[in-house]
């Protein structure tokens, strides 16, 4: 068997694979970390809100379609969340579906003032 893979060691692989896989889909959520605390994906509206403090800026999305599964679908109001995090901080924009925070992502460019997020 020189030079080949048995048929035992390749089931091992495809399953060690797909462990990997799966672990890494589950650490891709993403989070911003204010005044010591987290916020993360999936959690409520409030609770952002109680953490890192009111947003600089709203901006209102209207009613979104969400898919649901199964060919089913959900209106939700939807807003994006804009924090100025500071000097040499990049500026974070934070969705808000139904009430939740379904999206954390940093901007392109850097804020300006005091520090406020990911401290």
């Amino acid at each position: 068997m020189t030079g080949k893979i048995s048929s035992v060691k390749r089931c091992w692989l495809v399953v060690g694979f797909v462990t990997l896989l799966f672990a890494n889909t589950t650490l891709a959520v993403d989070c911003i970390r204010c005044s010591g605390n987290l916020v993360c994906e999936g959690d409520g509206e409030s609770q952002l809100i109680s953490i890192c403090g009111k947003p600089d800026y709203v901006e209102d999305k209207g009613i979104i379609k969400v898919p649901l599964g199964s060919g089913a679908y959900a209106y939700q109001p939807a807003k994006v969340f804009y924090y100025n995090c500071g000097s040499n901080r990049l500026d974070q924009f934070i969705t808000i579906t139904g009430g939740t925070v379904t999206k954390i992502r940093a901007g392109n460019r850097y804020g300006s003032g005091i520090p406020r997020c990911n401290e």
